[in-house]
């Protein structure tokens, strides 16, 4: 336990910009309902600039926790954090694979590797990058009493990385095929399979695993395509919307007033000002990473409370036959 709230420390430090991206995405969504195309087009440019922090979340995460988990917090720790993650992610990306399962004509379940960009890899990868740091540091340091070769620990935090990506290469698939059964499973348990799938999905949030669980319900994978049929108006009242419903108490009202009880109790542990931008970030656009990582690394117990709570909502929203969906995430704006 003491080892992974070590972790929900390290990753609010990335985290504690999320209230300043949610502005962005907040001014780049409202730009693109404008009629005018110059709007418009700020907006797309505005929108895209905070995606780009989204988008890349793995990558900080792992250079935050190699940063967090070196000793005496040295910067190349953060760079060693960058050279792991960046060489997982090229050498077992989808278009690498595909290529790879194409030349040596050989069958491997490459589509799972659309998910390999996630919070699991980069965290995996900062602890690899901070455990490299610490031995060097170990070896050079207190043994011989001189200063780290950067180039030598480069070079043995790449050679790592691409054994732990051969790991992954085995491991990814095993772990998606696992994800994409246990989705399949559950939709055919009607409202209850609604509130496990919820219960899952917000247990995962912390490893970036939630995404291959989500393409089961959210997209025409297995024929449910809950978003797409929402928005289109193609599918079935009482049905469609059935996976997204439950998220809205949840993100709009939930969590921000756990946020309210931990602002009132938590007699400073906690930065109130996170507190503060975290709620409207999930209240307004529906992030709530923030929130959720301030929970996992200051009280775990209340995050999986959390995760069970959700899961109730999304029984109850499906059970009550409420139609709902979202374009981006369960906030006010959508």
């Amino acid at each position: 336990m003491s080892f992974l709230k070590r972790i929900g420390q390290a990753l609010l430090m990335p985290l504690q910009i999320f209230p300043v991206i949610t502005i962005f995405l907040i001014i780049g969504e409202l730009c693109n309902k404008s009629s005018h195309q110059v709007v418009k087009f700020i907006g797309f440019l505005i929108r895209s600039s905070g995606s780009i922090f989204v988008d890349n979340l793995p990558l900080f995460f792992s250079v935050c926790i190699a940063y967090y988990f070196s000793r005496e917090k040295n910067y190349i720790a953060g760079i060693l954090g960058v050279v792991s993650h960046t060489t997982i992610i090229y050498l077992i990306n989808y278009q690498v694979i595909a290529s790879f399962v194409g030349y040596l004509n050989i069958s491997t379940p490459i589509e799972s590797f659309f998910y390999i960009n996630n919070q699991f890899v980069g965290i995996l990868a900062g602890i690899l990058a901070a455990g490299i740091y610490n031995k060097a540091y170990t070896a050079y340091v207190d043994f011989f009493n001189q200063t780290i070769n950067t180039v030598k620990i480069f070079l043995i935090t790449f050679i790592m990385a691409v054994l732990l990506s051969l790991i992954l290469l085995l491991l990814w698939p095993f772990l998606y095929s696992m994800l994409y059964n246990l989705g399949c499973f559950l939709t055919g348990l009607g409202p209850l399979g609604a509130g496990i799938y919820g219960f899952f999905n917000r247990l995962l949030i912390p490893f970036g695993l939630h995404h291959p669980l989500n393409s089961i319900f959210w997209f025409d994978i297995i024929g449910i395509n809950d978003m797409s049929n929402f928005w289109n108006s193609t599918g079935t009242i009482g049905i469609t919307g059935m996976y997204q419903a439950g998220y809205f108490p949840i993100f709009m009202f939930g969590l921000p007033a756990a946020s309210l009880a931990i602002y009132r109790k938590s007699a400073g542990q906690i930065s109130k000002q996170l507190l503060k931008t975290a709620s409207l970030s999930s209240f307004l656009n529906g992030i709530s990473e923030p929130l959720e990582f301030t929970f996992i690394s200051q009280i775990p117990m209340l995050y999986f409370i959390h995760c069970l709570l959700s899961g109730l909502s999304m029984f109850l929203c499906a059970s009550f036959k409420i139609t709902a969906g979202f374009g981006f995430s369960a906030g006010l704006i959508d």
